[in-house]
């Protein structure tokens, strides 16, 4: 999929059903949608300024954790509905110029040790120290690595989208958070169970003024 004359791989995930208490990892050689998935080649003309589309940035990696979990994105134990990452993290390349980069989807914050996303290939519990740099393999190509620059959240997203202002529409057609749809039913009732959910349909939050 070229998006904005960048390539984003959106293939969506793959899973094998562990029989122990291991990730969910993989079973094909394939680029994970939006989260290992990266911009390559050819970049964009201009730089990318994430903020026009409601992306929020920070400068400390410590602030990650932060601002993963405000309300909007992923507030501890709070999950968006099934299927849906809560928020992605925005990744820029560390040895580029701005006009490469790729988001990695989190779809549960239970503390900063425990964060449910994919990772290294696998759908786990990862450390947010894991987190703060991004290494992605594309097969054919040398090893890419990203940094942690930004945040946006389901919700956050979608009150941006309703109120007209700068969102992920605007850059990608039709949600992005609505690309994994194709996880199986054990990792719902392994990750969702019993959880709270929000609707980004109907709930009202702060989005970017």
């Amino acid at each position: 999929m070229v998006i904005a004359g960048v390539l984003l791989v959106m293939t969506a995930p793959a899973f094998a059903q562990s029989s122990g208490s291991g990730p969910v990892t993989e079973d094909q050689e394939i680029v994970l949608a939006s989260s290992d998935g990266a911009s390559t080649t050819p970049p964009l003309k201009e730089v990318f300024d994430p903020t026009s589309y409601g992306i929020v940035l920070f400068e400390e990696p410590d602030d990650l954790f932060l601002r993963l979990t405000e309300i909007g994105r992923c507030p501890v134990n709070e999950m968006a509905p099934e299927r849906q990452p809560c928020a992605f993290i925005y990744y820029e390349r560390t040895a580029g110029d701005g006009r490469e980069f790729n988001f990695k989807p989190v779809f549960k914050v239970e503390s900063k040790t425990k964060i449910w996303t994919i990772h290294d290939g696998a759908l786990d519990k990862f450390s947010v120290q894991n987190l703060y740099l991004d290494k992605v393999q594309i097969k054919g190509q040398p090893t890419t690595e990203y940094q942690s620059f930004g945040v946006v959240g389901n919700e956050e997203n979608a009150a941006n989208c309703s109120a007209e202002r700068g969102c992920l529409s605007q850059f990608v057609s039709g949600n992005m958070f609505l690309k994994y749809q194709s996880i199986p039913e054990f990792v719902v009732k392994k990750l969702w169970g019993k959880n709270t959910m929000f609707d980004p349909g109907t709930s009202v939050v702060r989005g970017r003024g």
